[in-house]
């Protein structure tokens, strides 16, 4: 008896992500039947025409994601840096003889208040070192230390590390919270494109079997493995 292929099975395609889709759609490329008729040819060549636009799309859509991420390795440099030429300061005032310049004094002292643990922090993950960060901009402000910070570093720098430190967190979501950046229309609108050609070629293979020549059930099944393996 000649078993037929239910169309159902490849109307309704399961659920596919941005690489299932593109997953699927090289395999049943891969295997287009040979000798294929003309219009499954072209249904084919819908679907090399779909997931290449929808690719395209996809990389757009990624594209200030990635932006962001660099975004944030440079402010964290910039904080870094920040931070690094505070500490600087304040330990090249320490090794000046007390006798002779009293700040070398409170240098010690806000060596010790603000970086107990010097500058290991800056290795933590992102979350920490803003922790660490934000501590010390609230323990400067809550006990007056910024009049003695600016005299034994500058008045620049504690203006630098208040700028550093909100520009970071902003950028990781702490100062105030990121945008969810939702997929674009155009990213989704490709991507129910591929999908509308993933069937639409389906349907192509199914009307190619003749039920008078098995060997095309067969070349049909062969064809939309990639769809049955999903």
């Amino acid at each position: 008896m000649f078993q037929v292929l239910d169309p159902s099975n490849y109307v309704r395609l399961p659920f596919l992500n941005r690489a299932t889709v593109v997953s699927l759609s090289n395999s049943l490329i891969a295997h287009i039947p040979k000798d294929a008729p003309p219009d499954v040819q072209k249904a084919a060549a819908n679907i090399k025409a779909a997931i290449s636009t929808f690719q395209q799309h996809w990389s757009s859509n990624d594209a200030p994601q990635q932006q962001d991420g660099m975004t944030t390795v440079l402010l964290d440099r910039a904080l870094d840096a920040t931070v690094g030429a505070i500490y600087s300061r304040i330990e090249a005032c320490e090794r000046l003889p007390v006798e002779l310049f009293p700040k070398a004094a409170k240098a010690t002292e806000l060596r010790l208040r603000l970086f107990p643990e010097g500058l290991s922090f800056l290795k933590k993950t992102h979350t920490e070192e803003w922790g660490y960060c934000q501590a010390i901009i609230e323990r400067i402000d809550s006990e007056g230390l910024a009049a003695d910070l600016e005299a034994v570093a500058g008045p620049e720098f504690l203006q630098a590390l208040r700028t550093a430190h909100e520009n970071f967190g902003r950028a990781i979501g702490k100062s105030a919270p990121r945008p969810v950046e939702p997929e674009s229309a155009n990213l989704l609108d490709s991507m129910r494109e591929v999908s509308n050609a993933i069937r639409s070629y389906a349907l192509k293979i199914l009307a190619s079997v003749d039920t008078e020549r098995p060997e095309t059930l067969a070349a049909a099944r062969a064809a939309l493995k990639p769809i049955d393996d999903l």
